[in-house]
């Protein structure tokens, strides 16, 4: 599975609403790593998920792509708009590069 279509997969079950939260999972909602991981249920794929949005978003990975990705997604700021349009922007930077 190429990487432009898990972000756009997960970017489309993200936007329903009630879809996205912040922290842990709750009922159905999920936040944007375990969205990510429940459509690949592979480490590595998750991890280059996360390192897409991270270079889309110019976030520096400092420990690793997943981890920054949560810190993210958990900033009391962030909004499950801006969620939705980084992945949709990972994606088609993912698509461009062939990925």
């Amino acid at each position: 599975m190429k990487t432009s279509s898990i972000l756009s997969a997960c970017a489309d079950k993200l936007e329903k609403p009630g879809a996205w939260i912040q922290g842990k999972e709750a009922n159905l909602a999920q936040c944007s790593v375990t969205a990510i991981d429940g459509l690949t249920g592979d480490f590595d794929l998750t991890k280059e998920a996360c390192r897409a949005i991270c270079a889309s978003l110019g976030v520096p990975v400092n420990v690793s792509e997943v981890l920054d990705v949560i810190r993210w997604n958990d900033a009391p700021e962030r909004t499950q708009a801006e969620v939705v349009a980084a992945f949709r922007k990972a994606a088609q930077a993912e698509r461009e590069a062939g990925r």
